[in-house]
């Protein structure tokens, strides 16, 4: 992953938007067909279906551009430099590609965290173990902290920088 390039790297799974809408639509059409045929068991499915969508409107689009991450919750848009970010969280036992949990330590107006569903590319096979986005992203993170810290101290000189 390359986050100090010219060209923004996308970090969520572009089906995002799908994840948002698409059980949405399916609980609409399952449950007006089972409604129909009058079967009460439709407005079970449609409250499913209803749950579901809501769990996943906490997605956002992250993408990385240098030493900044562009959020959007597609309401708006919103930048957050790396050093803003306080924990990074992975749900490992969710989902085969986990979501991501970004804490800051400020509000940015997407609030306190941001959730995202990393890209396929992404994926790792190993439950137990970190995935390398969130290892890198973390290291980003403690360098863009690092780097905040120096230039706060206002030193003559450089420190060494942490391993």
């Amino acid at each position: 992953m390359q986050g100090s390039g010219v060209e923004p790297l996308r970090l969520s799974a572009s089906s995002t938007p799908f994840l948002r809408w698409l059980p949405a639509v399916i609980g609409v059409i399952i449950s007006g067909i089972l409604l129909v045929q009058g079967q009460m068991f439709g407005l079970a499915v449609a409250f499913l279906f209803a749950v579901i969508t809501v769990m996943n409107f906490r997605f956002c689009e992250v993408t990385l551009d240098g030493r900044k991450l562009r959020i959007s919750n597609y309401r708006g848009d919103v930048t957050v430099p790396l050093a803003a970010i306080t924990r990074i969280e992975e749900r490992r036992w969710t989902k085969p590609n986990g979501a991501i949990i970004l804490h800051f330590d400020r509000d940015f107006g997407v609030g306190y965290k941001a959730e995202f569903m990393p890209h396929y590319i992404y994926k790792r096979w190993n439950p137990f173990a970190e995935s390398d986005l969130v290892t890198e992203l973390k290291q980003l993170v403690k360098d863009a902290q690092w780097e905040k810290a120096m230039k706060a101290a206002n030193l003559p000189f450089e420190l060494p920088r942490p391993e």
